[in-house]
């Protein structure tokens, strides 16, 4: 499975085997509270009605409560299925005037948003994209999100699984597995990370509960290239993006610590 080579097996041809996952309680409820932490992020610095673009937004877990909240949202994924539930979530509330989705492969978000753009706000939460293909490629995703930028505009990489954290939680864990109830669907995720490559790789076998037994629904596998967070510096600046903040976490704007998530906020240069 070569770099970039999975997003399309996993997203489109095997999609729903994460649905489940993107629309349960926890998924949800935690992507309230980003968009939440998002909106009161960019409210105290002035931008009170934000337009945003959500790069990989799934079924909308952020992109809905962000336009709930008052923005107008953009959001893209490659995957059809995701964005269809996206859609239909957005009409069933009333919001598809505030949301819209279209099924967009990142690479080529400049063709696919420009009627949108500018936006004041370009997202990529919970190791979404960046760091699906290779650094090059992330190079040119972030040049292509520059397009779709006006001279404030923030590019806000959020909740990103940071190398320093993922190499120090593996000396610990090894190849232990994870066992995750999402409430109807339990997945079991068997995770290595290759410090000679930077990448995480995962297998995930996803099971739909069936009173007390478990019920085979299928495996996926990904990998991911991993950034510190100068080599995330490093690579936005090649395309044209400045570091303005990193933190902890978003919602308290604790400053950046490396045993933890990425939240950075760029600026273009």
């Amino acid at each position: 499975m070569s770099s970039g080579e999975w997003t399309r097996r996993y997203f489109v041809e095997q999609g729903e085997l994460f649905v489940p996952v993107m629309e349960s309680r926890e998924m949800v409820e935690r992507g309230k509270m980003l968009a939440a932490s998002i909106l009161s992020y960019l409210r105290k610095r002035g931008v009170e009605a934000p337009r945003i673009l959500d790069v990989g937004c799934g079924t909308g877990r952020v992109s809905i409560p962000l336009a709930y909240g008052g923005a107008q949202v953009v959001g893209i994924d490659i995957s059809p299925l995701y964005v269809s539930i996206a859609r239909r979530k957005a009409e069933e509330l009333g919001l598809g005037d505030r949301a819209r989705f279209v099924v967009c492969d990142a690479r080529r978000m400049s063709s696919c948003a420009s009627s949108y753009a500018p936006f004041d706000a370009i997202v990529f939460v919970w190791t979404t994209v960046l760091g699906y293909y290779d650094r090059d490629t992330d190079v040119e995703i972030l040049r292509e999100a520059m397009k779709l930028s006006h001279s404030s505009t923030r590019l806000m990489v959020l909740d990103t699984a940071s190398k320093d954290f993922i190499s120090f939680l593996s000396n610990f864990v090894g190849g232990a597995s994870w066992f995750t109830d999402y409430g109807d669907v339990v997945v079991v995720e068997t995770p290595r990370f290759n410090p000679a490559t930077g990448e995480a790789l995962s297998t995930q076998v996803f099971y739909r509960k069936s009173g007390r037994d478990l019920v085979y629904m299928g495996e996926a596998r990904f990998r991911v290239k991993l950034y510190t967070l100068d080599e995330l510096v490093d690579t936005a600046r090649r395309a044209g993006w400045c570091l303005s903040e990193a933190f902890s976490r978003l919602s308290t704007e604790e400053p950046y610590r490396t045993l933890g998530a990425i939240n950075a906020v760029f600026r273009p240069c």
